[in-house]
């Protein structure tokens, strides 16, 4: 029963609507990360 609960409130958090907003953000850190993985394998 808590799940159900749980779940009911955390379902619409994660509707792709709602996540493809946050896509330009999420590619634009997710390059950032990369370049600085990408520094620290080089030293």
């Amino acid at each position: 029963e808590k799940w159900r609960k749980r779940r009911k409130i955390l379902t619409p958090t994660f509707h792709f609507n709602v996540l493809e907003e946050f896509v330009d953000s999420f590619v634009e850190h997710t390059d950032r990360l990369v370049e600085s993985l990408k520094s620290g394998a080089e030293s």
